[in-house]
């Protein structure tokens, strides 16, 4: 294999080395947004339920507060 070919060669392996390491790093960085996203709906949903039981437990305190008589 002459100096042009080994050349040629060294071209076309760091292109297929590019685009792995591309297509990894792809993947990598959807796994990291889509933990992010999980993360952000758990979260949201922690927040929400939260809300939900102080709302529940100040309804009930005001309810036991009250005298009807």
């Amino acid at each position: 294999m002459g100096p042009a070919a080994q050349i040629e060669h060294g071209k076309e392996r760091l292109a297929r080395d590019v685009a792995a390491m591309r297509a990894r790093w792809g993947g990598v960085k959807g796994e990291a947004e889509h933990m992010a996203r999980s993360i952000a709906v758990a979260a949201t949903a922690a927040f929400a339920i939260g809300a939900l039981a102080a709302a529940l437990a100040t309804r009930s305190r005001r309810r036991h507060r009250r005298t009807w008589w």
